[in-house]
């Protein structure tokens, strides 16, 4: 459901507050891991949600203004651009989307201002005024506007963000990785594959025990990486890799060695894509070459075992 990356830097996360806390009780971070895991499912499965209530608020303003004595035949166009929308009408008929929404603890009833404050904005934008022009759009269209629509809203709007963090006291950590999630969703809707969500609980277990095993693995086996980090970069002491770089390679490393369906050439873009996020400029480079000679040194050992259809030669 949420995307690897996002799992990822959750735990990268969890892992420098392990370090900063001077690792103390592992049981106890996975609790907080496990919540802040949780945490993120329910702003994901919030997020989903905004368009349909979005399009809600647009169908009472509708009605205000078809109520009019002069109603406005613009402002009746522009509050109906997300009716008829069919990738909503398949969330809305998504049984286990709908339960699961159920189960969230933020309800976008609570924040319809932000609602008032959006549509005057966006009916002037580009992509709005665009999406307009169709009487009849088709499903890339629809999926297009939806993008933008997120982008602007989550992305460029400083109101929306600032009731985010309202909401979610982590957001300001997780609303790229997200934003990005709720959109990838989006963009892998076609005509063939439409919004789904059956597997949610299973894709949920899933997620979490990736994550719980990546945080344990990178604690336990700190002191083997730490090792093969010296023998593999010797102009470098441990001591003066940076810990955010540290923390990367430990999980880096692990996924080596441990998650034997993770190709070892996805693990290592991933976190030089984190790296770019949260270490210096430089990290990306130095990440690249250490890990690129460990995962020579492991295959070497023999302790490179990846299963599955074209992971074997990554």
């Amino acid at each position: 459901m949420l995307s690897r990356r996002l799992i990822r830097v959750k735990v990268f996360q969890w892992l420098y507050a392990y370090g900063q806390q001077g690792g103390k009780s592992i049981p106890e971070f996975l609790r907080h891991l496990d919540r802040s895991m949780q945490g993120m499912f329910d702003m994901y499965i919030f997020m989903l949600q905004m368009p349909l209530n979005f399009r809600s608020y647009l169908e009472s303003d509708k009605d205000i203004e078809v109520g009019k004595y002069f109603p406005s035949k613009e402002n009746i166009r522009a509050a109906s651009v997300l009716d008829n929308n069919g990738i909503l009408q398949s969330m809305e008929d998504n049984e286990q989307f709908n339960l699961r929404a159920k189960k969230i603890p933020y309800s976008w009833d609570k924040y319809g201002e932000v609602f008032e404050k959006l549509f005057p904005l966006i009916r002037s934008e580009d992509f709005f005024v665009d999406y307009l022009v169709f009487e009849n759009p088709d499903l890339n269209q629809q999926k297009e506007f939806l993008l933008s629509l997120y982008e602007y809203a989550f992305a460029n709007n400083e109101f929306f963000n600032d009731k985010m963090e309202e909401a979610y006291a982590n957001w300001q950590d997780d609303d790229i990785a997200l934003i990005k999630s709720v959109m990838r969703t989006i963009e892998t809707i076609s005509s063939d594959k439409p919004f789904k969500l059956s597997m949610l609980s299973n894709n949920e277990a899933e997620d979490i025990a990736f994550a719980r095993e990546l945080f344990e693995k990178a604690i336990t086996e700190k002191e083997t990486i730490n090792e093969l980090v010296t023998a593999n970069a010797p102009n470098w002491d441990t001591e003066r890799i940076t810990i955010v770089d540290m923390i990367l390679i430990e999980m880096a490393v692990c996924e080596f060695m441990f998650f034997k369906e993770v190709p070892v050439k996805v693990t290592i873009n991933e976190y030089l894509d984190i790296a770019k996020e949260y270490s210096t400029p430089k990290s990306n480079m130095f990440l690249n070459g250490v890990l690129d000679k460990i995962r020579i040194k492991l295959t070497e050992q023999g302790k490179v075992s990846k299963t599955g259809r074209g992971l074997r030669d990554n």
